[in-house]
């Protein structure tokens, strides 16, 4: 496995585990918007876990990805095509709405705001939100150590 699938995978086994504390504070009985589900990853997570979980994306062919995935772990959970600056849900049509790894890649705070604004119209009670900051504790230390020479993929130990 190369250095990036590594890193890959430390960080999504880091976000799951962010995702279930945060999911503690919500009963499993909230209906849960996930947006952008992608290829449904969080959603086929949190249907697993007993949520009643809808996953929304722009993209129909993550849409696509996010059924096949609910398919072969047999669990059923609707998707729908939206588009985050006009959702079609009705105000408060879920109890919790989720939007991870999207936020970062908006381009203006204006469009964020908006945004913001359309996931707690379809929200009754939480919102939770991801975002990721280049300027951020982890982000600048982890650049240091590297400008530094510290944590260089080619110097770190191997077992063979």
């Amino acid at each position: 496995m190369s250095f990036v699938e590594r890193m890959k995978q430390v960080k999504m086994v880091a976000e799951v585990r962010l995702i279930h504390r945060a999911m503690m504070l919500v009963p499993n009985t909230h209906r849960i918007l996930d947006v952008p589900c992608g290829e449904g990853r969080t959603t086929l997570d949190l249907a697993q876990r007993g949520y009643a979980v809808t996953g929304a994306d722009v993209s129909e062919e993550m849409l696509n990805l996010a059924r096949q995935a609910a398919a072969a772990s047999g669990l059923t959970f609707p998707v729908h095509r939206e588009d985050l600056q006009k959702l079609t849900f009705p105000d408060g049509s879920f109890d919790t709405v989720i939007c991870f790894r999207l936020f970062h890649k908006l381009p203006t705070p204006e469009l964020r705001q908006l945004i913001i604004g359309e996931l707690c119209r379809v929200s009754r009670h939480y919102v939770l939100v991801s975002y990721v900051s280049a300027w951020s504790y982890t982000s600048l230390n982890r650049t240091l150590r590297v400008v530094l020479g510290a944590n260089r993929p080619d110097r770190w130990a191997t077992s063979l």
